[in-house]
């Protein structure tokens, strides 16, 4: 997963991603005291995504409010009129105060499927085109927008050996009578902030064995499809993906661009 850090956030709550592009044009990370969070810190306020985001988080677990300090940056409605939509619909006052309110905030899947340069997964028939696919184009933390391009050479390239395939086989359905079954499950919300806690911007061995063992008395592994809710399916597939993903980072030998494990204290840069 990877984690960007800047969405709007409000009251707690986020509402979209604030673009780089933002902090590209000048505009600096700073806190409720107009002090600039990124000052100290290597390229600053254009540090890698993972970087500047451990950095707000920090500053953040300190009691310290985040914000995108934009008044270096002139006409900014007209530069950037989809944010400006986003903070009018939502009241944010950006326009006098000069800033805009965010904190760090999970962002997309950065290749984990394996594919090959056709897109082809080891599972036959079975493709997978854009962020879900490792094709070996992007290293551990993308440039932004290399994805867009990958998705159209990808998508292309997958199209192409689709049509080569002759059907050979027809599939049956083999699902279980529809009867309904109330499995132990988590809720959605206590998913969410069990992943947040242990799975988010800066990870711990110790943490990750802890979401594992609270995950392992529930009863996601093997749901049946027609047995479950629609809800309770989503809840179980959510669990079996958080499960992949702490699995992941226990494996991984060192932290690369998206996946973060705190060896040792983060430099918070707030004292």
């Amino acid at each position: 997963m990877q984690f960007h850090p800047t969405l709007l956030t409000l009251h707690g709550r986020c509402y979209g991603l604030i673009t780089e592009a933002i902090r590209g044009s000048g505009a600096i990370l700073v806190d409720e005291n107009n002090h600039r969070i990124m000052a100290n810190v290597p390229k600053k306020d254009l540090a890698p995504r993972d970087v500047v985001a451990r950095h707000l988080q920090a500053w953040q677990r300190q009691g310290h409010d985040l914000f995108l300090d934009i008044s270096a940056i002139p006409n900014f409605t007209d530069r950037f009129p989809g944010v400006t939509e986003n903070l009018d619909n939502h009241h944010v006052p950006f326009q006098t105060t000069k800033r805009i309110p965010i904190q760090p905030g999970a962002h997309f899947m950065m290749g984990g499927v394996a594919t090959d340069l056709s897109a082809q997964t080891s599972l036959p028939h079975l493709f997978a085109v854009g962020e879900v696919a490792c094709n070996g184009v992007h290293g551990a933390n993308r440039l932004a927008s290399n994805s867009l391009l990958d998705c159209l050479v990808s998508a292309k390239k997958a199209a192409e050996k689709i049509m080569t395939i002759t059907p050979t086989e027809t599939f049956k359905n083999t699902a279980l009578p529809n009867s309904r079954v109330d499995p132990f499950l988590p809720t959605m919300t206590t998913l969410q902030d069990k992943a947040w806690q242990y799975l988010g911007v800066v990870r711990t061995r110790t943490g990750l064995k802890t979401f594992l063992r609270w995950l392992d008395q529930f009863d996601y592994p093997s749901p049946v499809p027609t047995q479950l809710t629609s809800t309770q399916f989503a809840i179980a597939n959510l669990c079996l993906c958080a499960e992949k993903i702490a699995k992941a980072a226990q494996a991984a030998p060192k932290s690369l661009g998206a996946n973060y494990i705190e060896e040792s204290v983060v430099p918070d840069q707030a004292g």
